[in-house]
């Protein structure tokens, strides 16, 4: 989200995976940020880090700030959110799958063309 803020005029969009919170990461929570962003972008977490209060207030107030926000359920921490053999529980595989397609979209729609979703 800074380097979206900052530099945005450089970039097409943004994507976030599980954007920075919590008192440890101040100097660059996404939140801070989000109401300087001018391009699309869009934050993805998983369910079980919203569980945290930090994690889900940042989330909240991204969404506040129009940023696009998805819940990956089940989810794992990052971009590893697209690798089912990453997630752990029942459901990874359509989880995967469906955060795939929603990347993919979003890629096509603001930045031209993404990748494809991994089977």
């Amino acid at each position: 989200m800074r380097l979206a803020a900052e530099h945005g005029d450089r970039l097409a969009a943004v994507l976030a995976f599980s954007p920075a919170s919590g008192d440890s990461m101040d100097g660059c929570k996404a939140e801070r940020f989000a109401g300087d962003v001018t391009i699309p972008a869009l934050a993805l977490r998983p369910a079980s880090e919203l569980e945290r209060p930090a994690s889900r207030q940042s989330f909240e107030a991204l969404s506040t700030a129009g940023v696009r926000t998805h819940v990956s359920d089940p989810g794992t921490h990052g971009s590893s959110m697209l690798l089912p053999a990453r997630i752990e529980g029942e459901g990874a595989q359509q989880s995967a799958a469906e955060t795939w397609r929603l990347v993919a979209a979003f890629l096509e729609e603001h930045a031209g063309g993404g990748p494809a979703p991994a089977e």
